[in-house]
């Protein structure tokens, strides 16, 4: 009689018992080894008719498959307080935005809100009422542009432009620039003026600041034709000259320091010359000064109008005109220029420079001028200034 194969249950021949394969791995056992495996369904727990060995294939319960009961939520309850997540969210320690009121920077004076100066632990409050100096110690933060002469104390001038933004490095101490939240550049004004007669060059008006667009209008007759020069740091907007005459227009955008500077243009050997000199100032200071639609002409006979198409430019912006001839005259602007100035050589010829600003809404304007002896000469422009 053969003997069977016992695989991994135990025999005993003084003691016989049932035998059974599992299920998954397909071994011998003796049946009573074998366990029925359990699975989780839902909220509860099944048992399959799967038996399997304990050895290698019975399977633990895995809890993350079982459904959990969520309670229901909570009873409403009234008037309630609400968390300000929004205030959560922010970052106060870079605020580029109104603190407190919203109203404390918008109107010409005191800030509205106090600042504490660090050093002491004493509230300030600044006066931007008048554009001036700020009446008040601010503590010097990392990004002051101004001038510090002392331990908080500036000695810049703020100007009150339009509504005012701060950011604030820590609680109460202020930690970067005071800069113009909104708005630009938006009115041009003249700010100086100044002429010269039979002299090369002239001292620029003492008050000049960054910002501010200078121009340049120079007439020089000499034996021959005189060499073209205009003031360094200046560009040509036009240029024209015959035989012996030559009227050049030009401007620079102010970068600081030209205030009672000498500005130098052509020379002569019969000191027939003439300079105008205009600076013209935005509400804030431009940080770009665009020449368009630029025409010059000289002749001996009356010069062709010319038009100033400003009406296509960005305002604000200036319409320039500048005649010249050997001969008295009154130069035509139409519309008619906000102010002239005007200047005569020793020997004859005269020099006029006109201008009208547009804040807004700008139009074309048409320059003309009659014979009125040699060398008539016509130059003009528009100059969009910008922030």
């Amino acid at each position: 009689m053969g003997i069977r194969y016992p695989g991994r249950a135990a025999i005993d021949p003084s003691a016989p018992e049932a035998v059974g394969v599992c299920d998954r791995c397909g071994q011998l056992y003796n049946l009573r080894d074998l366990r029925y495996q359990p699975v989780i369904a839902g909220t509860s727990t099944l048992i399959t008719r799967l038996r399997v060995c304990t050895v290698t294939c019975l399977d633990e319960l895995n809890e993350q498959e079982r459904v959990v009961r969520v309670p229901p939520d909570p009873m409403p309850v009234s008037d309630p307080r609400v968390e300000n997540f929004a205030v959560d969210e922010k970052n106060f320690l870079q605020l580029t935005a109104y603190v407190g009121q919203q109203h404390m920077f918008q109107t010409v004076g005191a800030m509205g809100c106090e600042l504490t100066l660090v050093s002491q632990g004493t509230p300030i409050v600044a006066d931007f009422g008048a554009v001036g100096v700020a009446d008040a110690v601010l503590t010097r933060g990392r990004h002051i542009a101004a001038a510090v002469d002392a331990v908080g104390s500036v000695d810049a001038v703020l100007k009150y432009t339009a509504q005012i933004a701060a950011d604030f490095g820590a609680v109460g101490s202020v930690d970067a620039v005071l800069t113009q939240a909104a708005g630009g550049l938006a009115t041009i004004s003249l700010f100086a003026s100044d002429t010269e007669i039979d002299l090369p060059s002239i001292t620029a008006p003492a008050s000049i600041a960054a910002g501010d667009v200078i121009v340049f209008l120079n007439w020089a007759r000499d034996v021959g034709l005189p060499t073209t020069a205009i003031p360094s740091g200046f560009t040509s907007i036009s240029n024209v000259s015959l035989t012996n005459a030559r009227v050049i227009l030009s401007y620079k955008l102010a970068v600081g320091g030209e205030g009672g500077s000498t500005l130098t243009g052509m020379t002569s050997g019969t000191d027939d010359l003439v300079i105008i000199v205009l600076v013209f100032r935005g509400n804030v200071p431009a940080t770009s000064a665009t020449v368009q639609d630029a025409a010059g002409e000289m002749i001996n006979t009356a010069p062709s109008d010319q038009v100033v198409n400003a009406s296509g430019g960005n305002p604000p912006l200036i319409v320039l005109g500048g005649f010249a001839s050997t001969g008295a005259f009154t130069p035509g602007f139409s519309p008619s220029a906000d102010a002239t100035f005007s200047d005569t050589s020793s020997t004859g010829p005269q020099l006029d420079l006109a201008y009208k600003i547009y804040d807004s809404s700008p139009a074309d304007v048409t320059m003309s001028k009659t014979d009125t002896g040699n060398r008539n000469t016509i130059v003009s422009c528009y100059i969009e200034m910008s922030s």
